[in-house]
């Protein structure tokens, strides 16, 4: 496992720097990681973006390493709390527990917003808000103005 780390190749590769790159050796698999914070608007243009910006990469890992499969993911939360439907996706395939999603979410936004979360239900400063168990999504866009107004505790 190898993160914030320069990926050096045989040919010259533009993007080289992911997140994260894991190797198994065994399976002769690799997987690049890419974590992105955008504005709400450009999180679908940032996570294509993350995709193609290390598909070179993969490809010269891939014989470089005598790799059989090196798969790309981008997990992209917006600075809202935001996601998009390939999160969860990306999140079951690398293997991971669907706590983070939420827990994601709640790095990115402050904590006087998030009141309690029960299953698929979630408070938020008196307005409650039901996300579907498939996507667990948040989008804080659809809270009054009001509520949004950040306070100094």
């Amino acid at each position: 496992m190898y993160w914030d780390r320069l990926i050096i190749t045989d040919r010259t590769v533009d993007f080289n720097r992911p997140d994260i790159v894991l190797i198994n050796k065994e399976q002769r698999r690799g997987i690049i990681i890419d974590i992105a914070v955008p504005l709400t608007h450009n999180i679908q243009k940032t996570e294509r973006e993350k995709i193609a910006k290390y598909e070179n990469l993969s490809i010269e890992r891939k014989c470089l390493w005598k790799l059989e499969k090196v798969e790309t993911y981008a997990l992209v939360i917006s600075a809202e709390g935001v996601l998009t439907t390939r999160f969860a996706k990306n999140i079951a395939a690398l293997g991971l527990s669907y706590n983070i999603i939420p827990n994601g979410q709640k790095a990115v936004i402050p904590k006087d917003y998030l009141m309690k979360h029960n299953g698929n239900h979630l408070q938020v400063n008196n307005y409650s808000l039901c996300t579907t168990p498939q996507q667990n999504v948040l989008d804080l866009r659809t809270l009054p103005r009001e509520s949004m107004r950040s306070r100094i505790l």
